[in-house]
């Protein structure tokens, strides 16, 4: 199990991608298969860039980069945590020195609802450590900026569907985080 969160910690990478546009799924041709599932990860590069209220430009329209995550067991764990659930996220293409909420959400990207809601691994339960998935990311001076969460549950199969890109920092109050700018389909089973 160490080596498995190694591989994904250090195999962290990045692509160049095409420009966004407004609703429109972001990649180039060599990416058609970049949806992948492995017995470890699931990975995408692909982003859904989403128009904002009264025409206003997304700072998220550039957005490229790396969704991943897995789900993992071990019965047999000293430590107790007998399963878990690994997401990162590593953006460029954000606007500089902003925080933007990020969360795992329980419908795909072109859904009308751009994700549906928060998934939750107790219902009615908004805590980012027994419950839901948030990835806030902080971008740097470039606009780049990665984060990786563990999370003490194995989400249920199904349950997450995608990971979606918010204009605010999630307020740990309400869960909420602003408008939706841009998503990844990401399946965890």
């Amino acid at each position: 199990m160490v080596r498995a969160l190694a591989v994904v910690v250090c195999g962290i990478v990045l692509s160049s991608l095409a420009g966004c546009a407004a609703d429109e799924e972001t990649g180039n041709e060599e990416d058609e298969a970049v949806a992948e599932t492995s017995e470890d990860a699931v990975r995408t590069f692909r982003f859904t860039v989403y128009a904002q209220a009264n025409g206003a430009a997304n700072p998220a329209e550039k957005i490229r980069g790396l969704a991943r995550g897995y789900t993992s067991t071990n019965p047999t764990a000293v430590s107790g945590l007998n399963e878990w659930t690994v997401t990162s996220l590593d953006l460029r293409g954000l606007p500089p020195n902003t925080t933007l909420g990020a969360h795992a959400h329980v419908l795909k990207c072109d859904d009308p609802t751009q994700g549906g809601g928060h998934y939750q691994h107790v219902a009615g339960n908004i805590d980012p450590v027994t419950s839901e998935i948030w990835l806030d990311v902080k971008t740097n001076a470039q606009g780049a900026g990665s984060v990786q969460v563990l999370s003490p549950f194995k989400v249920r199969a199904g349950g997450v569907q995608s990971i979606v890109i918010h204009a605010q920092a999630t307020d740990p109050a309400t869960a909420k985080a602003g408008a939706k700018l841009a998503c990844a389909n990401l399946a965890l089973d």
